[in-house]
């Protein structure tokens, strides 16, 4: 019993006890990225009342092309921190999405829910490149219908409104590709 005690102790004192830890927290990390539930593809997207910076309203069903709506954080935890820098790197190319006209790149930002936090979010230099792409989300419930709890992730819409494509991490490429054969 003592030999069985002695080992226990072991296995959580010093060096086993920071790799356990490490572990569990990449368990953890493994089960947030999972998280996500969104919805299958070909089903109707759920519509969303967007703002723009100068308070406009609109709503996704508004517009008349496909879209590509991308539910971005620019926060995450552990090794999440990689989608933030992808998208980030990824995302001054589907502005050209939306420049010549094949689709309407949406990007709903994580806690930007007034017209005046997007404002100062797209002011910021390392957050310029989504001027005139971010828009406000004032009902961040909208995420949930997407079925969207781990942020970022990235849907494209056809025209018709459905979902044709559904990432937790975006590609430039695929989504370039999937919008060129709506």
């Amino acid at each position: 019993m003592a030999y069985a005690q002695s080992r226990f102790a072991r296995l959580f004192s010093g060096k086993n006890f920071l790799v356990l830890l490490l572990v569990a927290i990449a368990f953890w990390q493994l089960h947030s990225y999972r998280q996500n539930d969104p919805l299958p593809v070909f089903s109707p997207a759920p519509d969303i009342q967007l703002l723009t910076e100068d308070n406009t309203a609109f709503r996704l069903k508004q517009i008349n092309m496909p879209v590509v709506l991308v539910f971005y954080s620019e926060r995450s935890f552990g090794a999440n921190n990689i989608y933030p820098t992808v998208y980030a790197r990824e995302m001054p190319y589907l502005k050209f999405l939306t420049e010549d006209r094949l689709a309407q790149v949406i990007v709903v930002i994580k806690g930007i829910d007034t017209p005046e936090k997007l404002r100062e979010f797209t002011a910021q230099p390392k957050y310029q490149f989504l001027k005139n792409i971010a828009f406000a989300l004032p009902d961040q419930e909208m995420a949930r219908a997407y079925g969207v709890r781990s942020w970022p992730h990235v849907f494209i819409l056809d025209r018709s409104q459905r979902i044709r494509y559904s990432a937790k991490i975006m590609a430039a490429e695929t989504i370039s590709r999937t919008v060129g054969d709506l």
